[in-house]
C-alpha cells in the first residue's frame, strides 16, 4: 500500500513539474510578445520587471539574478537607458559602483500592459478560496527556491570544464577569506579588476571543487591520479576593496601571490612551500605571513620603507634579507628593520621547519 501511495505521489509531482515547465515556456512567449509591444528585447524586459519588483539595484546583482555576464548586463542596461526605462546612478557609498533605477513612468506603462493578464487570471481562478491562494503562493515560493538551487548546481557542473570561469558577485560582503585546501600548485593569486565581483577564477587541467559562503571561498581538488598534480594550474583574482585572509593548506608549489593591489590581513601556508613568490603592498596594521613545514626557493617582496621582522625556526641556508646575505645558519634566527617593534604598520614573517633560498627584499 505504501509503495502504491509513493508511486501515485511521484506521478503527481512529475505531472506538476511538467505543467510548471509548460507554464514557464508560455510565460517566456508572453514576455517576448509584450517586450516587442514595449519596443525592447525580452531579456531587457526581464531585467526591467526585476527592477520594478526590487527597486534600485546594482548592475552586478542584476547580472547574478539573471545569470548574465558583466558585459551582457552592461548591454542590457545600455538599451534600457536609451529607451528611457532606467537611469544610472553612482552608489553614494562607493562611487565606482553603478546603481540602476527604474523610471516611474515606464513602471506605470508596464503595469498597464499586464493589467489584462491580471484580470484574466483573477477570472480563471475565481473559484479559489483565500486559503487556496495561500497554498498556491507557498507552492510557487518553494518551486522558485528549488529552481534557484538546481540552477546553481548546473552552473557549478558547467564550470567543471577546463578553462571555464568561476565567479561570484560581491554583494554586501565586507571581508573575505580565501582557502586552498589539499595543496596549491601552479596557482596565481592577484587583484580582480571587476570591482562588483567577490572573485573570478579560471583553472586548467583538473577542476577544483569551489565552495562560496558569504565572503568565504574554499578551493580544493578531488582525489586525482598520482601524476595529475603537476598538471594543475589556475588564476584566482580577488576583490581589491575588501580585506582578505589567504590560506594555502597542504603546501604550495610554483605559486604566486601578487598582493600589491590587495588589502591583505594574513597569508598562511602549511605543509611546506617550494618556489613561492609573494609581492606585497604597504602594510595596514600588523600583517602576518606564516610559512610552516619548511620552505625552498621563496621570494617575498615589499615596498621600500615598509617595516618587517623575520623569524626562522629550524635553521636557514642561503638567506637574503634587504641585501644582506647569510650562509648556513643553525638554530633559530630573528631579523628586523630598524624600529620595527614600534611600527604600527608592518609585516611579521614567521617560517617554521627551516628555510633554503629564502629572500625578503624591498622593491
Amino acid at each position: 500500500m505504501a509503495e502504491h501511495d509513493n508511486a501515485v505521489r511521484g506521478d503527481l509531482v512529475s505531472s506538476v513539474l511538467r505543467q510548471l515547465l509548460r507554464t514557464t515556456t508560455q510565460t517566456g512567449i508572453f514576455t517576448h510578445v509584450l517586450a516587442a509591444q514595449l519596443g525592447i528585447g525580452a531579456t531587457d524586459l526581464e531585467c526591467f520587471a526585476l527592477l520594478a519588483d526590487l527597486g534600485p539595484t546594482s548592475a552586478g546583482q542584476l547580472a547574478e539574478m539573471l545569470s548574465l555576464t558583466t558585459g551582457a548586463i552592461t548591454g542590457v542596461v545600455d538599451r534600457l537607458e536609451a529607451a528611457g526605462f532606467v537611469v544610472r546612478d553612482s552608489d553614494p557609498n562607493d562611487r565606482r559602483r553603478v546603481i540602476v533605477r527604474p523610471v516611474a513612468a515606464r513602471m506605470t506603462e508596464l503595469d498597464q500592459a499586464i493589467e489584462p493578464l491580471r484580470r484574466a487570471t483573477m477570472e480563471s481562478l475565481a473559484a479559489y478560496t483565500d486559503d487556496d491562494f495561500r497554498r498556491l503562493l507557498d507552492f510557487h515560493e518553494r518551486a522558485c527556491e528549488v529552481m534557484h538551487e538546481q540552477t546553481s548546481r548546473l552552473k557549478t557542473e558547467q564550470s567543471a570544464v577546463p578553462g571555464s570561469t568561476y565567479s561570484t558577485q560581491l554583494g554586501n560582503v565586507g571581508d573575505g577569506s580565501f582557502e586552498f585546501a589539499g595543496g596549491a600548485s601552479g596557482v596565481s593569486i592577484s587583484a580582480n579588476d571587476q570591482l562588483d565581483e567577490l572573485y573570478r577564477a579560471v583553472f586548467n587541467g583538473p577542476q577544483p571543487v569551489v565552495r562560496v559562503r558569504d565572503g568565504n571561498l574554499t578551493f580544493g581538488y578531488r582525489r586525482t591520479g598520482l601524476f595529475d598534480f603537476g598538471k594543475r594550474s589556475g588564476i584566482v583574482a580577488l576583490n581589491p576593496n575588501i580585506p582578505w585572509t589567504i590560506r594555502l593548506r597542504g603546501g604550495a608549489s610554483q605559486t604566486s601571490v601578487d598582493a600589491r593591489e590587495l588589502n591583505v590581513r594574513e597569508i598562511a601556508v602549511t605543509d611546506g612551500a617550494n618556489n613561492l613568490q609573494l609581492s606585497l603592498a604597504d602594510a595596514h596594521g600588523i600583517v602576518r605571513i606564516c610559512l610552516a613545514g619548511g620552505v625552498n626557493e621563496v621570494q617575498i617582496r615589499r615596498p621600500v620603507g615598509v617595516p618587517v621582522q623575520v623569524q626562522v625556526y629550524g635553521g636557514a641556508n642561503r638567506l637574503e634579507f634587504d641585501g644582506q646575505r647569510f650562509g648556513a645558519i643553525g638554530g633559530d634566527l630573528r631579523l628586523a628593520t630598524p624600529g620595527c617593534e614600534l611600527a604600527r604598520d608592518r609585516y611579521d614573517i614567521e617560517v617554521r621547519g627551516g628555510a633554503t633560498r629564502l629572500g625578503i627584499h624591498q622593491v
